[in-house]
């Protein structure tokens, strides 16, 4: 890697497979049964995280934040951490949790189809991951197959927001209906 551009590019790839492994990782986690093979991918998954941690730090830090912003942004967050429970600081209604699966959408104007990977979830809606743009204000249909959950779930909700984070990667928010 000789360039900025070149570096990017290569984060952006280990970016990309960090968040594939993590996915993986907790689904092979959620079928194992056997604690002596469960706990080790258990730990696996946890490097892992730390390693994705890394990597989106040191690719902030080529897009342009100053190091002195993420020192400052990470002291704040364990300083909240530390001083209020998540409950107190959690802006929505209802707790989010990071749990990991698979969201498969149907769009009731369009019929339209998309798959993406659950990153959290709450009684008021869930944040995806997806590798398409899933348009904005749309009701979905929504079946959702939580890692370790027996059950999937049926919801329906609107996409309220998505933002490109990466090129090809999108993060979005569907907001349950009736909620």
């Amino acid at each position: 890697m000789n360039s900025k551009e070149e570096a990017v590019a290569y984060l952006q790839k280990v970016l990309a497979q960090e968040r594939a492994t993590i996915h993986k990782i907790q689904e092979v986690i959620s079928v194992v049964k056997d604690p002596q093979i469960k706990s080790p991918l258990e730990d696996v998954f946890c490097d892992e995280v730390r390693h994705g941690s890394f990597a989106v730090l040191i690719y902030s830090l080529l897009q342009g934040v100053a190091q002195e912003e993420v020192k400052a942004y990470v002291f704040f967050r364990q300083l909240l951490d530390s001083l209020l429970p998540r409950p107190g600081r959690e802006k929505r209604r209802y707790l989010r949790e990071p749990v990991l699966g698979v969201v498969r959408m149907r769009s009731r104007e369009s019929a339209l189809r998309y798959e993406a990977k659950c990153m959290d979830f709450s009684l008021s809606g869930i944040g995806f991951e997806s590798d398409r743009n899933v348009p904005v204000n749309d009701i979905y249909d929504c079946e959702i197959e939580l890692y370790g959950r027996p059950v999937s779930l049926e919801r329906s909700g609107k996409v309220i927001w998505t933002k490109e984070v990466l090129p090809g990667t999108f993060f979005g928010g569907v907001q349950f209906e009736g909620v």
